[in-house]
């Protein structure tokens, strides 16, 4: 019961930098797919997110990061209904080749 009470009243989703997703918590409901963009002197920290939806957003998904990642972004329109996270680190480990992110549904 309370899971599905999450999933309408919080839908989100958790994937990682690789995009693929790794929990399902009613987000894919709204989001068709997630493509990710990577620094050049870093190849595996993503530094631009496209996420296409499936329904129009009138706000910008909400993204935060689960690891020890901290970023300044900022959210665009895209291309239809996606929005693109542009992200600019401020502080992550460099010897860490994962970084996992959740991305919550405004409505």
């Amino acid at each position: 019961m309370i899971d599905k009470l999450v999933r309408v009243i919080r839908p989100s989703l958790l994937f990682n930098n690789k995009g693929a997703i790794l929990a399902d918590l009613g987000g894919l409901e709204y989001v068709d797919s997630i493509k990710l963009g990577y620094a050049k002197d870093v190849p595996q920290l993503p530094t631009r997110i496209e996420v296409k939806c499936k329904k129009f957003l009138a706000l910008s998904p909400l993204l935060t990061s689960i690891d020890n990642y901290s970023f300044v972004e900022t959210a665009e329109r895209g291309e239809g209904l996606a929005w693109v996270f542009n992200l600019e680190p401020t502080s992550y480990t460099s010897d860490v080749d994962k970084f996992r992110f959740r991305l919550e549904i405004l409505r």
